[in-house]
This record gives structure tokens, C-alpha cells and sequence, in this order.
């Protein structure tokens, strides 16, 4: 138990040891610092002290029936001295020893996981409400397009409820030729794994489907998600808009540019129609002189003075009306610029036309009418006729024709004369209005230019990676980047209403205003500080920052996060090795190549009688033989010879130790030191007693070290090994090579204790660096298990085991025969043991999703005899003792 004792102390979750009588025996230090407890409150207690749902009676009938070795992991309530409850996992195994039947169990606290799983239950109903929401139709299916879940909306589109979609094909409502289309499209996205659009007009109506793939483990499409969008005003209005904005610009083309042609615009884009239809007014009301302005098309822009003839009668029958277009579009041509032609319009009245040119362009027409001479006869007849002709009313339309104005010679010749000069004066404007146009445009255009030369500094500034924060002397933001934005989280106006101490941990606050005083007072400085985003989080930023004058300071920062987490990673990571190195009682000691000391473990320093501080830079002769050279030294052998040497020697206090020698190397091969391992021949002697139960609580404790390292993948490696085991008997392998299995089963993740803990129990995505430093994890198994003189090769096998046969795997892209039988078993037993077991980042993903995998990677990844039996085994009904 002492041995024991030593090993759990390292353990980071709560240890007890009870016996079936439900009594405490053995807490570690953990379980003392987590629960409040003194050791001796605990030890010959009930374990009802601590929990209140397993009651003495329960746990005795339990343990008292089952058979060393069983486990089981259930999860309870447990009360701290202090009263507070705290909900546990508790993982149980059942061992003996010295006769004793003792129960171990590790208690992991899980209030986290716990509030994490009611914050998705949450999330979840929150989707699910956000949904439903849309007035879109939103859905998912599988593969073969049959519905998964859908929306409220789409499930009232059918007139269907929502249960009756589910399983349905998603096709099958739509039309054969539609069918066809959307299919290809869907047949698209699970090829590609991308996202796609499509558009289709049915009845008046266009729907805009969206296809989003929806990936699995290892990067399988289990499922689509379609968004089906009606964009038929939005469609419309966009026709509508691109025809809009096509005239637009050809108007603003003719106006602004001296290229552009004057014949791309209308009359009414010159005039300025209101404030002449407004001095129209006014001069009928003196003259009851009627004008009309109509451009080219026959569209009228100014009318005054109009007769009843015309706004009663020609301009209601569809035959007059063509009669008057025909008359201000046609019998109008052929008039100079500047002259008047004087004619009678298609409805038998006197009409005088004068054209509207700006610049060089017609642009329309001014007319004046319509009248009669004084000196002339009205021909009565002919309107009668015309009158009966059209349907008008006879009498009716004889007096409205009566009423139409008699003109003198004199008079129709002043205001032709009159109206020429006002339409001369007309297209003069227009034509001016659009050279004023044309020189605004021109100075804009320099504006422009001066400005984009003074905003392309500011461009420069937003494009660059890294945030770039502008100060005054008391560290309050006066400008601020897109990239400052981007890395704290804050808006432009939200930084530029803060101070800079405002983003720093109060943990970090002397340090990041030591850096601000530093460039005060040197005009420079740089570091790394960490700093708080909008949302709360933590993150380290590495911080150059420059005075630009006495009152204004700027700053280049970049998130080093990942960077400076990493390197975090790795320091933690050297401790934990040194913890590891520190808990054996060997002694291990590292030498430069002149033999003095660089680094030694706690054992040596225990067995002197010193501080490991004081060994530092010590040499070899200091420590074992009193400054004499040994006749024969093991380590100076290994030196010149390159490789492993073993051999014993007495130490100065008449000790016999047995001392291994390991030579290491740099990048390039050259030695640059060398490692002892020594061991008391004594103890040694008593170890090899029992060879065969050393070797076995050897191979025990290392997978304990690895499961107290990775505590969510507790038993990992033992149902793996058990199913390692079962597909090398299925395959026929004989006993030798079934029990290697079972050992390399055990320890194929050893090389994880030099990953850190926070990295394997995270919850979240990996980053790239943390991700590369768990794939070490291999190499490292390799490294540790090598130089030990095992009767099996499972250092190889370990270092092989994450290799597929078509070289993806890792740390050597090794293929097919390249990868030794054992490791391809281990490495079937590995993923499906993975898949099926709950990991902090996933829940389990069941058997049967594990079989999938398997079956379509046999042959590719995957051995398919390894397949086969490992198939057939789970179909047999093989399931993992601890699941």
C-alpha cells in the first residue's frame, strides 16, 4: 500500500480505498484538499460520510458478489465538510490485496460537464425556437432526401403537420422536371462538400433554395440542410433596379462627362420642369396664350391653356388621341433650330411648333394651340362629320369647338416670335446646366483625387494585420484600426471611449502600465501582457509601442496567444516530467560529456543527503567515489562507444548499484551528454522474486499514470487491449503474440503523460500547435518504452499504431506491409474503442457508427482481415467490459 500511497498522491482527482465493509481505509492528498476533511476524520468511516445516495447496505451486497477486477463508473452527489454538495463521477475497481478484498475509487468532480450539458439542453431548445422562427422554409435531410426535421413553415406549405414530413422524401411534392433538377443539385453538394444555390420560378413565383452539407466524424456529409427562400419581390425589384440604374448612368454619363453623348438623356432631365410649368402659369393667366412642352416621345412635360376640345373629346377617344400624338411626334419635324413651322394637326386645328435643341441634340418640341385665324372660315360641317364619326355628342362638341381662341395675323406673328426666343432661350439654359454639371463634376473629381491621397495613408493603416492603437499620454484611445477591432472584440467608437487600462486582467495591471511609462519615458517599448476581449476572454498580445510626439503614443499589437499558451504548454509539460522523473525511488542523473552534473532527480539528493540544487555542476567522481576514477566507467563508455552500456559499481557508503548508461544526442547526431539510471542491486534481487506480478503492476501503474494524466479517456486502455486480444484469437494468433497484444494494448498511449492535462480534457477545437503536440504522443511512447528489455517489440508496435495503410497516418507515413501486424491491430481496436466511448468534446457515437467507419475505410486506412474479425466479433455480441 505504500507504494500505492506514493503513486495516488501524484493523482490530480479524490482517491479512496474502502473495504466491503464500507469503510474507509486510504484517502490521497487530493481527496484531503477537495472534500475539507482531516485524514483522520475519514479513515474508518462510512463511506456515507461523503455520500448520501449509496447507502452501507447497497454497497456491501454489491461488493460483496462480484469478482476482482470488476469496475463500474456511476456518477452521485458528494457533501465537503462544510456541507456543500458537489456532484461526482466515481470510478470503481475492485482489487486484493494481501488477501483483502479493497474497493478503489476515483472521484471526479463534474460540476462543469454538468452545467455544460444543462447550457446544451438549453442551446438546443434555443435552435429549435430560432428554427421555427423564419417565415422560410428550413429543413434537413439525409442523404437519399428524405426528411429529417424541418421547420413550422415548411410543415404548413404542404399542409402537413410537422410529424407527417418526417421521413417523407423532400422531392416528392415538386414537379418531374423540377425533381430532376434539384436532385442533380443535391447529388452536387455530397460530391463537392460545399454549400450551393439554386434559383427556379414556378407559377409566378421564385424560390431560392440554399444546400448546406452537414459533416460528421472524419469529414463524412451525414446530412444536408436546405433553405428554401421566396424571392420573387426581391427578384423583380432587382429587373427592375438594374434597368434603373442602367438609365442612370447613361444619364450621368451625357451629363458629367464631355464625352458623353447629350442623346442618352431626356427633356426632363435638363429642365426644370416645375419652375417652368410654374411661369407657364402665370403668363396664360395674362395672355390666355396656351403652351405645351412634349419630348420626343410624345410625353407631355408643361401644358397650360389646353381646350376643352381637346381635354374633352380628342384626348378621351383612343383615334383622336393617336391623332394628337401623330401631330406633336410627326407633322412637327423638320423645324431648325431657332424657326417656327405654323401647321394644322391631324384633328383639322392650327398648331405652331418650334423645336428644343440642347446642344446639338432634339430633344423635344414647344407648341403653341390649338387656334383658329380670325380671317379664316371654320368649317362646321367637317367637325360635325367628325363629331358622328368618334361618337361624340354633336351639339356638345360644337360648342367646345366654338371656344376655341380666333388669332389676328398680328398677333400669331408677336408670339411666334415671342415663344422662339423662349425656346431658344430654354435649350441655352439646359445646355448650360449641363456644362455647370460637367465642371462640378470635374472639380469633384480633383477634390476627390486630393482626398484619396490623404485617406491612401489611412488604407495603408486599415489593411494592416495587426492592431494599431493611438493614445494620448494618459492611455486613452484617440484612433484605433479594423485589426484592433477584430482582436478585442470592441467597435471603433467603443475603444475610442476607453482607456487602455481598461483591456488589461487586474492581475496584469502593473505590468502593461510599467510598458506604457517605459515609452513615456525612453519613446519605446515592447512585450507581452495579456489583455481582456469585449466577451470576457483571456489573451496574451505581444505590444510595440513608439511615441510620436510629447502627447500621442501608437501601439502595434498581434494575439500571441497561441504562441505563448504553447510555450506555457511545453514549461508545464518539463514539470510534469520532472515530477514523474522525481517520484521513482531509481536515480537518474544527467551529465555533459565531461561528466559533470546538469540535471538529477530527488532520489540521488535523497540518498547524499543534499539538496538537488547543491549536485548541479558536480561531477560524476564527486558523487560515488570520492574524486577517485573508476577503473572501469560505465558512463565514459558510453561516451566513446555511442551506445547503451549496463554495469555495476559500489558507492563510497559500501552500496552495490546496478547502472545503466544512455547516451544523447543532438538534431544532428553529435552526443552532447549522457543519462544514468542506478538502481540498488537489493532491491533489484527482491523485485525479481516475482517476475511475472512485477511486470504485470509495471504495465498496471503505467496505464494508471496515462489515465490519471487523461482523465476522460479513463479505461481507454485496458478495453482496447481486451479488444486487441479478442481479434488476434479470432484471427488465429497464437498465445505469444495475443499476449504481446495485450501489453501493448495497455500501454499504447503511455507517451501521453508528456502532453499536458488541460490539452487532453479540453472540451473544444485544438489548435494547430496543440493538436501537433498530442499527435507526439507516439513518438514519446516509443521513446520511454525502447530501451527497456521487454520480451515483445511494443516500443515499435506503440510508435506504429496511428499508421494507415495508405500513409496518412502519422509520425512516419508508413504503408501496408510497413506497418507491423500488431500495430494494425491495435489501431482497429483503438478508433472503434474511441467511437463508442464519450469524449470531452463529443458525446459516444455508438457501435454501430463505428462499424460504419471500419467497413468503408477496410482497405484503405484499415487492415481487412483486422476488419473482418473485429466485425465479427462485435456481431457476436462483443461488448467492453468498463462501457
Amino acid at each position: 500500500m505504500r507504494d500505492f500511497s506514493n503513486l495516488v498522491n501524484y493523482i490530480v482527482d479524490a482517491v479512496f480505498v474502502s473495504n466491503t465493509e464500507a469503510r474507509i481505509v486510504y484517502v490521497n492528498d487530493a481527496a484531503i484538499n477537495a472534500y475539507g476533511f482531516s485524514r483522520e476524520e475519514l479513515l474508518g468511516k462510512s463511506v456515507s460520510t461523503i455520500e448520501t445516495e449509496i447507502t452501507e447496505v447497497s454497497f456491501k451486497e454489491f461488493w460483496s458478489k462480484v469478482a476482482i477486477g470488476t469496475s463500474r463508473t456511476i456518477e452521485g452527489l458528494h457533501f465537503r465538510r462544510n456541507g456543500d454538495s458537489v456532484p461526482v463521477e466515481i470510478h470503481s475497481l475492485l482489487i486484493e490485496d494481501d488477501g483483502e478484498r479493497l474497493v478503489v475509487s476515483r472521484v471526479r468532480d463534474i460540476t462543469l460537464r454538468k452545467q455544460n450539458e444543462r447550457l446544451l439542453e438549453e442551446k438546443s431548445l434555443q435552435l429549435q425556437a430560432h428554427v421555427n422562427a423564419p417565415t422560410e422554409s428550413l429543413f434537413q435531410i439525409d442523404p437519399s432526401g428524405k426528411v429529417i426535421t424541418a421547420n413550422q413553415t415548411l410543415s404548413k406549405r404542404p399542409g402537413n403537420d410537422l410529424e407527417s414530413l418526417i421521413g417523407k422524401n423532400v422531392f416528392d411534392p415538386v414537379p418531374q422536371e423540377l425533381e430532376e433538377v434539384r436532385e442533380i443539385h443535391v447529388e452536387e453538394v455530397l460530391k463537392t462538400g460545399k454549400q450551393k444555390t439554386l434559383e427556379d420560378r414556378r407559377e409566378g413565383t421564385v424560390l431560392k433554395t440554399t444546400t448546406y452539407p452537414v459533416f460528421g466524424p472524419h469529414e463524412c456529409i451525414e446530412s444536408l440542410v436546405l433553405f428554401a427562400e421566396d424571392i420573387t419581390a426581391s427578384k423583380t425589384a432587382e429587373e427592375e433596379l438594374k434597368e434603373s440604374e442602367s438609365r442612370v448612368k447613361r444619364k450621368l454619363k451625357a451629363i458629367l462627362y464631355p464625352e458623353g453623348g447629350i442623346g442618352a438623356l431626356e427633356l426632363e432631365n435638363i429642365l426644370d420642369v416645375e419652375a417652368i410649368q410654374s411661369l407657364m402659369n402665370d403668363f396664360y393667366r395674362l395672355t390666355n396664350i396656351g403652351v405645351t412642352l412634349v419630348d420626343i416621345h410624345g410625353n407631355i412635360l408643361v401644358a397650360t391653356g389646353w381646350q376643352e376640345i381637346c381635354t374633352k373629346y380628342h384626348h378621351v377617344n383612343p383615334e383622336t388621341l393617336r391623332n394628337c400624338l401623330y401631330s406633336d411626334i410627326e407633322l412637327s419635324k423638320g423645324v431648325e433650330p431657332g424657326t417656327l413651322k405654323l401647321y394644322k394637326c391631324a384633328n383639322n386645328m392650327w398648331e405652331i411648333a418650334t423645336p428644343l435643341v440642347v446642344g446639338d441634340t432634339h430633344l423635344g418640341n414647344l407648341f403653341l394651340g390649338q387656334f383658329f385665324m380670325e380671317d379664316e372660315s371654320v368649317d362646321y360641317d367637317f367637325f360635325r362629320r367628325q363629331a358622328r364619326s368618334y361618337g361624340f355628342n354633336e351639339d356638345d362638341y360644337i360648342k367646345a369647338l366654338d371656344n376655341v381662341p380666333r388669332w389676328s395675323r398680328e398677333t400669331l406673328n408677336t408670339v411666334m416670335t415671342l415663344y422662339s426666343k423662349f425656346a431658344d432661350m430654354v435649350s441655352n439654359l439646359g445646355f448650360a446646366n449641363i456644362e455647370l454639371a460637367r465642371s462640378l463634376s470635374e472639380r469633384d473629381g480633383l477634390l476627390q483625387t486630393v482626398e484619396e491621397m490623404e485617406s491612401r495613408f489611412r488604407r495603408y493603416v486599415e489593411s494592416a494585420p495587426d492592431g494599431i492603437f493611438v493614445t494620448d499620454k494618459r492611455g486613452n484611445y484617440t484612433d484605433v484600426n479594423e485589426a484592433s477591432c477584430i482582436i478585442t472584440g470592441y467597435s471603433r467608437e467603443e475603444l475610442l471611449n476607453m482607456n487602455m487600462i481598461q483591456l488589461i486582467p487586474p492581475e496584469s495591471l502593473e505590468e502593461a502600465e510599467n510598458h506604457f511609462r517605459l515609452t513615456i519615458e525612453t519613446g519605446k517599448s515592447e512585450g507581452i501582457t495579456a489583455f481582456v476581449k469585449k466577451t470576457g476572454e483571456k489573451r496574451y498580445w505581444n505590444v510595440r509601442a513608439v511615441r510620436l510626439n510629447d502627447t500621442s503614443f501608437i501601439g502595434f499589437a498581434r494575439d500571441v496567444t497561441a504562441l505563448f499558451m504553447s510555450q506555457e504548454a511545453l514549461r508545464k509539460s518539463e514539470e510534469e516530467k520532472s515530477l514523474i522523473l522525481n517520484s521513482t525511488k531509481a536515480i537518474i542523473v544527467y551529465y555533459d560529456t565531461d561528466l559533470n552534473i546538469i540535471w538529477a532527480n530527488r532520489a540521488l539528493a535523497e540518498h547524499l543527503g543534499t539538496d538537488v540544487e547543491e549536485l548541479i555542476g558536480m561531477n560524476c567522481t564527486d558523487v560515488w567515489r570520492r574524486k577517485k576514477k573508476c577503473d572501469y566507467c560505465i558512463l565514459r563508455k558510453a561516451l566513446d562507444t555511442g551506445s547503451q552500456k549496463t554495469g555495476e559499481i559500489m558507492s563510497e557508503f559500501g552500496t552495490t548499484w546496478y547502472v545503466k548508461a544512455y547516451p544523447v544526442r543532438d538534431a544532428d547526431g553529435k552526443i552532447v551528454g549522457i543519462v544514468e539510471l542506478c538502481e540498488d542491486t537489493a532491491e533489484i534481487n527482491r523485485l525479481s522474486r516475482s517476475p511475472e506480478v512485477a511486470f504485470e503492476a509495471l504495465v498496471r501503474a503505467a496505464s494508471n499514470i496515462v489515465n490519471a494524466n487523461d482523465p476522460y479517456t479513463s479505461d481507454h486502455q485496458k478495453n482496447v487491449s481486451d479488444l486487441a486480444v479478442a481479434i488476434g484469437k479470432k484471427m488465429d494468433l497464437d498465445d505469444e503474440t495475443c499476449n504481446c497484444l495485450k501489453v501493448a494494448g495497455l500501454l499504447h498511449d503511455i507517451g501521453k503523460i508528456s502532453v499536458p492535462t488541460e490539452i487532453l480534457a479540453r472540451p473544444g477545437k485544438l489548435s494547430d500547435i496543440e493538436f501537433r503536440l498530442v499527435k507526439e504522443h507516439s513518438k514519446n511512447g516509443y521513446n520511454i518504452l525502447k530501451d527497456i528489455d521487454l520480451p515483445w517489440p511494443v516500443a515499435d508496435i506503440i510508435l506504429q499504431h496511428h499508421e494507415r495503410l495508405d500513409g496518412s497516418g502519422y509520425p512516419n507515413s508508413l504503408k501496408d506491409d510497413q506497418i507491423r501486424l500488431e500495430s494494425r491491430i491495435i489501431a482497429v481496436a483503438d478508433v472503434v474503442e474511441a467511437i463508442t466511448s464519450h469524449r470531452p468534446y463529443r458525446a459516444a457515437l455508438g457501435i454501430e457508427f463505428a462499424m460504419n467507419e471500419i467497413k468503408e475505410n477496410s482497405g484503405r486506412l484499415y487492415d481487412p482481415l483486422v476488419v473482418k474479425a473485429c466485425l465479427g466479433l462485435i456481431e457476436e455480441g462483443y461488448t467492453f467490459e468498463n462501457s
